[in-house]
């Protein structure tokens, strides 16, 4: 995996080519296994660009439609707890449903249960996205 620390600046609509190009040129010199990854990248008919960005909603449902996972909270892959997340949201949702209450009601218990463990998993250190995206070189 490549990655940057900087705001997104529509890279993500580039042509997977002109993505390609502008990874090798920022990364040519990186040394360690950056080139092993360059050629990787380059030989890969599944190469996957995108922006990471991190959701916070207010609630996440509306009437009878419902989030949960990415869709309601994604925490960010810094954060390590993602697919945890999923699957405690899908059983604690799955669960309220289960007890036939009011389907609001349900809802409401989800959201409740869920919003202090996805605050915490949202609430990554200021310095950890710097520390994986250093602005400079050691030397």
């Amino acid at each position: 995996m490549l990655s940057l620390q900087q705001p997104p600046n529509g890279e993500q609509e580039w042509s997977d080519e002109q993505q390609k190009t502008d990874l090798r040129e920022r990364f040519v010199d990186a040394g360690w296994q950056a080139q092993r990854v360059l050629t990787a990248m380059q030989e890969t008919g599944d190469f996957y660009f995108d922006v990471l960005r991190q959701v916070r909603m207010d609630r996440w449902s509306k009437g009878r439609i419902v989030l949960t996972g990415d869709a309601a909270w994604c925490a960010t892959p810094l954060a390590g707890i993602g697919a945890t997340l999923a699957v405690t949201g899908d059983y604690v949702l799955a669960s309220e449903l289960q007890r036939g209450v009011d389907f609001g009601q349900a809802l409401s218990a989800y959201e409740e249960a869920m919003r202090p463990m996805v605050n915490k998993g949202q609430d990554i250190p200021k310095i950890a996205p710097r520390m994986m995206n250093p602005h400079s070189q050691i030397a």
